[in-house]
């Protein structure tokens, strides 16, 4: 029996389709036209990474996850600078034809290290895997994620400015980001030129990136919890829905990733304790909301469609409600902006504490067991601890396996 031939679609949805096609093959003509063909600017920035320390060690990681990285027009990824993706299984880099070479480079350093971290967390040909699995924490990994690949590529430019090369530098400043905006208001207090120890810099620019510099990814996690509680009516679609995805791999952090930060310090802590701390550091608001999308997918199975209902009504006001103050950069409470001040006191400060054996005497000898790291404790709890401390009464800190105990 013959096949049927697919039905034609319509007359007017034909043409649309034609006029986008149209639409695209003109403006990526235009901007090669402008700014210089894909191809060639795609091999210039390969070498151009491959000229930078490290640059080649991550090239060759890409390589052999078989990553493909592109130059593309910027509208092909929604305008944004790059973009890494993992759809059908396939892992690819596209880094918008901008023209400018420096900034090129520097954002295929970030999408590079987002390479890196999917290769060391397992999932780098994986598709379909949830934040809405473990959400807190996952919800904190991902905004870790991105704060990692900005503090490298913040890293790369300032050493290369260093060294004399400060068009990477220029580049990646001229760009008006949160996360840009935080790294520029860090370097007014803490100069990179008289930073002692790098790796202890980069320490805590990642902290201060994480604290105040990605408002707009929480604003877009957000979003993305919104929208899929919104389109999931009914208690059935949304049990369909979960059970489509995939329950993120935990980390298994290389030293390719570590070594930025310190081996000494990555030994002794862990992806775990970190976002740990970072949950507790959101605002209360933030974690409320969290932890209610968590329990919904928990408890998905047994929930009635009633309950359902009043879940889904619940969080879906409370995300958009987040998500819009994010967006206007109002999301801070008042108790949140407090931290965040007293977050700047304390990274000043401890970089002079050691950890101590727990019977700190007035003369405070040191056993230095391990470098306390600030951003292993919350803002708030730490900026208290951290005073009494320095005001010599007997309080110590101690990290066990990656995890922080509490002062006593």
């Amino acid at each position: 029996m013959a096949e049927k031939k697919p039905a034609k679609k319509p007359l007017i949805e034909r043409a649309v389709a034609r006029v986008k096609t149209l639409f695209v093959i003109a403006d990526d003509r235009y901007v090669q036209w402008r700014r210089g063909e894909h191809v060639e600017l795609c091999k210039a920035l390969l070498k151009e990474i491959e000229g930078l320390p490290g640059g080649k060690a991550l090239l060759k990681s890409a390589a052999r996850s078989k990553v493909k990285i592109s130059v593309v027009r910027p509208r092909q990824i929604k305008n944004s600078a790059g973009r890494f993706s993992r759809a059908k299984g396939k892992p690819n880099v596209y880094i918008a034809n901008t023209g400018d070479r420096s900034r090129m480079a520097t954002t295929l350093w970030h999408e590079l290290r987002h390479v890196q971290q999917h290769i060391d967390r397992g999932d780098i040909r994986t598709g379909g895997v949830s934040r809405l699995f473990d959400t807190r924490r996952q919800h904190v990994i991902s905004l870790m994620i991105e704060a990692d690949a900005f503090t490298a590529q913040a890293m790369v430019a300032l050493t290369q400015k260093e060294k004399g090369n400060p068009e990477y530098f220029n580049a990646f400043m001229s760009r008006d980001t949160n996360a840009v905006v935080a790294i520029k208001r860090f370097l007014q207090e803490n100069p990179f030129e008289k930073a002692i120890d790098k790796k202890e810099f980069a320490r805590a620019l990642f902290t201060d990136i994480m604290l105040d510099g990605l408002d707009g990814y929480s604003g877009k996690y957000m979003e993305a919890y919104y929208k899929i509680f919104k389109e999931k009516k009914t208690l059935e679609d949304f049990r369909k829905a979960i059970g489509k995805k995939k329950v993120p791999p935990e980390f298994h952090v290389s030293t390719a990733l570590t070594d930025m930060y310190g081996q000494d310090y990555a030994a002794g802590t862990s992806v775990k304790a970190l976002s740990t701390a970072f949950m507790r550091a959101q605002q209360p608001d933030v974690r409320g909301t969290l932890g209610l999308v968590e329990k919904t997918v928990q408890n998905v199975n047994s929930m009635t469609p009633g309950e359902y209902a009043k879940a889904r009504r619940e969080i879906m006001k409370r995300t958009k409600s987040l998500k819009k103050a994010f967006t206007a950069g109002n999301a801070r409470s008042a108790e949140a902006r407090r931290a965040a001040g007293q977050a700047a006191f304390f990274r000043r400060r401890l970089v002079e504490i050691q950890v101590f054996d727990g019977r700190a005497d007035d003369r405070r000898r040191a056993v230095r067991r391990r470098e306390v790291s600030f951003y292993l404790l919350p803002a708030l709890q730490a900026y208290r601890k951290i005073t009494h401390f320095l005001d010599g009464q007997d309080k110590h800190m101690t990290v066990r396996n990656g995890d922080v105990a509490a002062c006593v």
